[in-house]
């Protein structure tokens, strides 16, 4: 904290706020909570205020901070009565359930740290990361079935016509209980294809599709990849890509800093 100017009560002021900072209960916690907005386009924290030496604003009484508190994002609206979006944050009440109530001056810190300009809401890291996320996880189940598939052999059984519905369950209990899926029970002169597509390829077609959706998280949030995973390349490369990381972790600490002046 830097005091306004040299003299002796700036830099009492200066000393007393920094003070107050360390002994915050939860600030590195609410810092923490405070960079939640990277992912979720805004963040915000209520201060709990504590008196201290009688009432604040009076001789010798102080308003401290005590701590800070989280509260969810749902908690608060950016839409208004006309139905544009604002760019202030309104929390939802009892009172205000739809359109959400002013936040008191003072009581609450809000941080946007969002990507891009516009509507806080949609300026989240997890708005883009949501496709390849959504992206990656189809691929894994479609992965899991074709090892579920590929690991273990197809088990049929057959039943001739005329066979009685008791004896088609002892034959399909007998069946399932030989393990776990990848079974069947069916009639003689039933016939099952498995047609295939045509089209060759492997089953590392599933492991590269989670490779390039996990690329494009480690990029949208991280800027690069090489230091998120091993891959190869020069050294001078590594460097480039480890000083994109640091490029953005010093943009997102200077978004997360207070450069105003406060009040006193």
């Amino acid at each position: 904290v830097a005091p306004a100017s040299g003299s002796t009560q700036d830099e009492e002021v200066a000393a007393f706020i920094g003070d107050t900072i360390k002994g915050i209960a939860n600030w590195d916690e609410a810092l923490m909570d405070m960079l939640d907005a990277l992912g979720k386009g805004f963040s915000i924290v209520e201060i709990i205020w504590e008196l201290s030496g009688g009432r604040a604003g009076k001789a010798g009484g102080k308003a401290l901070i005590q701590r800070f508190r989280w509260h969810a994002q749902q908690a608060f609206t950016f839409a208004s009565p006309d139905g544009s979006i604002s760019t202030a944050p309104r929390l939802l009440t009892e009172k205000g359930p739809l359109w959400g109530e002013d936040l008191h001056p003072g009581k609450f810190v809000v941080h946007k740290a969002g990507g891009r300009s516009g509507e806080p809401a949609r300026a989240g890291l997890m708005r883009p990361c949501a496709w390849m996320y959504l992206f990656k996880h189809y691929t894994l189940k479609d992965w899991l079935l074709f090892c579920e598939r590929y690991a273990q052999p197809m088990r049929v059984g057959k039943f001739a016509p005329g066979t009685s519905e008791a004896e088609r369950k002892v034959l399909r209990d007998a069946v399932f209980n030989m393990g776990t899926d990848a079974a069947a029970v069916i009639s003689e002169s039933t016939v099952i294809e498995l047609l295939d597509s045509g089209q060759k390829g492997t089953a590392d077609i599933y492991e590269a599709l989670t490779g390039y959706c996990d690329r494009g998280i480690s990029k949208a949030v991280l800027g690069q990849t090489m230091t998120t995973e091993l891959s190869s390349g020069t050294y001078a490369a590594a460097r480039v890509h480890e000083n994109v990381r640091r490029d953005i972790i010093d943009a997102d600490a200077r978004r997360l800093q207070g450069r105003s002046p406060l009040a006193w």
